[in-house]
């Protein structure tokens, strides 16, 4: 049997995937309190931040290097901040092979 927490944990999941991944900001209040449910870390919270805003307004893209510099973590950090994030499924990160 599912423990009662769990379920209200994936339905807010499933309701910020929906919303992430149509690009709709979402209400704060859910994210607020289920905060550390959705994301590992404050730091990946607010490495997340920054990929919403490029995919969200025209902010030119930004490297993790600059992001690290942006928030006074080391490229590192940033870095495993994408792998936790990828790894949650709450960033895609793609890489696109060019062939000359």
């Amino acid at each position: 049997m599912m423990h009662p927490h769990l379920g209200i944990y994936k339905r807010n999941y499933d309701i910020f995937r929906r919303f992430l991944n149509q690009g709709t900001w979402f209400y704060r209040v859910p994210l607020l309190l289920h905060f550390k449910e959705l994301f590992p870390s404050s730091d990946d919270f607010l490495v997340w931040q920054f990929f919403y805003l490029q995919n969200t307004t025209g902010l030119e893209e930004m490297s993790p290097s600059q992001i690290a510099d942006r928030i006074g973590k080391e490229i590192s950090d940033v870095n495993q901040a994408i792998s936790n994030l990828t790894e949650r499924g709450l960033l895609q990160y793609r890489t696109i092979e060019l062939k000359w």
